[in-house]
């Protein structure tokens, strides 16, 4: 067994696919070192992956969403098909810009400007390096947007999900944003909920997107000591 086939594929984990690689071994040992030396990489990529991730099971009788179960009712399942059925927007060429746009203002909890400045760059910069596309960072909402929302008072105060979806999408119809691919909604240490479906109220979300829309908002309430 050729030993480049062996370093590609790896030695444990080996599906149809990694067979037939290791039976073409005498091809790969033909093939320029660039192909091989990125065949390597690739092949370590998706070992870490394969480390990291454990397969997915069948519903257990005590899972959320079995029979029975309170997940039953409250989320309705939904097959692959349908999954990919689902209408989505890609980045294009020209439209491939994140918007950033922060819906705390004066008066809400965590309301410091240097600390939302600080918190909004931090974040332009990460999502920069996650999604390997530029962010900006858009105007906070404004008095006439934030009359538009929608709250209530629990533990904490909420926003509920729909009202801003509305805001941040029409935003991102507008004409100065022809190069947006979409549009966030953070940051917010206002706690989130979603909008009432058939009758089932949700306490909270951490975050809630519109993708055929290019809208989404998520909230830090829950992961600080505020």
């Amino acid at each position: 067994m050729n030993l480049v086939a062996n370093i590609v594929v790896g030695r444990h984990h080996r599906n149809p696919l990694d067979e037939a690689l290791l039976e073409n071994s005498t091809i790969l040992s033909r093939q320029p070192w660039w192909l091989l030396q990125n065949l390597v990489v690739a092949a370590a990529i998706i070992a870490s992956i394969r480390a990291v991730f454990s397969p997915k099971f069948l519903l257990q009788k005590n899972d959320w969403l079995a029979d029975a179960q309170p997940g039953e009712g409250e989320r309705s399942s939904q097959s692959f098909e349908q999954f990919s059925r689902l209408k989505r927007r890609f980045p294009k060429q020209k439209q491939r810009i994140i918007l950033l746009c922060n819906l705390d203002g004066k008066g809400d909890i965590g309301n410091d400007e240097t600390y939302q400045q600080e918190a909004m760059e931090m974040f332009r910069q990460f999502m920069e390096i996650y999604f390997s596309m530029p962010c900006d960072v858009t105007d906070p909402l404004s008095d006439t947007e934030r009359r538009k929302l929608k709250g209530r008072m629990d533990v904490l105060p909420q926003l509920q999900t729909d009202p801003i979806h509305k805001i941040l999408s029409k935003r991102l119809r507008s004409t100065k944003n022809k190069t947006a691919f979409c549009i966030v909604g953070g940051v917010t240490l206002a706690d989130l909920y979603p909008k009432s479906h058939s009758g089932i109220n949700w306490n909270f979300v951490f975050g809630e997107a519109v993708p055929h829309k290019g809208a989404g908002v998520f909230s830090f309430a829950r992961f600080t000591e505020v």
